[in-house]
């Protein structure tokens, strides 16, 4: 681990959600995540808990190595389209409960942290054509894409949620 990965992760604190939904798709690739979770210091008995969380290095390392055993080149892209707003609690209601789409992704950005991203997110309102930026908080080593295409997918998939439209 680097040293931008420690400033990082120090003390960070991520919902299980997105170490659930990987062991989901590892199990739908015959891959039981149980060897996966252990060497990456996860208790499995915590995993469907909705409560529980992980320290954000632990995640790392777990889609590191789910990678590794994985050998999925579309990996994060599976796990970003399992993203729905329902499986965020407060975070996912209050992006639900928007009255606009604007709104919705400017409350969601602000609480970003309630998430397990591993981005830097930026809203940009351009008239013509708004952006949602994203930028590596640290580096992200042999995670990088799958992070990047996980939160890509989970992206617009939120966004397919709240506007009912593909």
């Amino acid at each position: 681990m680097t040293d931008d990965d420690r400033q990082v992760l120090a003390n960070r604190q991520h919902p299980i959600i997105g170490v659930a939904i990987l062991c989901d798709v590892l199990r739908e690739l015959d891959i039981d995540p149980g060897p996966v979770l252990a060497e990456s210091g996860i208790d499995p008995a915590i995993v469907r808990d909705p409560g529980a969380t992980v320290k954000a290095s632990q995640e790392l390392a777990f889609i590191r190595r789910a990678g590794i055993v994985s050998d999925v080149g579309d990996l994060g892209l599976r796990a970003g389209r399992r993203h729905h707003f329902t499986l965020f609690g407060m975070w996912g209601f209050a992006l639900a409960a928007s009255p606009t789409l604007d709104d919705a992704i400017r409350i969601g950005l602000r609480y970003i942290d309630l998430t397990h991203t591993f981005l830097r997110w930026t809203y940009v309102p351009m008239p013509q054509e708004p952006r949602i930026e994203l930028v590596e908080a640290g580096r992200l080593g042999a995670a990088r894409r799958f992070v990047i295409d996980r939160d890509m997918s989970a992206c617009v998939t939120l966004l397919q949620d709240l506007t009912g439209n593909r």
